[in-house]
């Protein structure tokens, strides 16, 4: 199932890169996220091929998925796989300065794992629109309440 989003943000194309690609700022527009961990150490270029593990709160629940940073353009986009045992994520971030301040397109592929995956994944869509347009409001909010554009 694919979800594609594009929004405008009214802040600065820097602020909102730094909002998507440092782990702590992503804090503070996933308020879920709890953690971001890297085994191999956090890279200090270019991190395409990167592994990480990231931990979320979800409800009383805690999930903890396996990612992968599939690619990366600094400033200009970041994609990342992630996957725990019930779901599989590919996540694309794009970036682009317009005349409000900031474009982002978001596409995200999710596909629930085992046998009956494919089933039950337009029984879930509802919930993970949900999420998704939940987490591109607060990445909005955030960015425009730190900065202008």
């Amino acid at each position: 199932m694919r979800i594609v989003r594009e929004i405008d943000i009214g802040a600065l194309h820097a602020r909102v890169w730094q909002l998507l690609s440092d782990d702590a700022s992503r804090k503070l527009w996933m308020p879920d996220l709890i953690a971001t961990t890297y085994p191999a150490g956090r890279p200090t270029g270019d991190p395409t091929g990167t592994t990480f593990r990231e931990t979320i709160r979800e409800g009383a629940s805690i999930r903890s998925f396996a990612g992968t940073v599939t690619a990366f353009v600094e400033g200009r986009m970041m994609a990342v796989r992630l996957q725990d045992h019930q779901l599989r994520m590919e996540i694309d971030y794009r970036l682009n300065r317009n005349a409000s301040g900031t474009g982002l397109r978001y596409s995200g592929d999710f596909q629930l794992v085992g046998l009956m995956g494919g089933m039950m994944i337009g029984m879930a869509r509802p919930m993970i629109e949900g999420m998704v347009s939940h987490q591109l409001d607060n990445l909005k909010r955030v960015a425009e309440a730190k900065s202008g554009a």
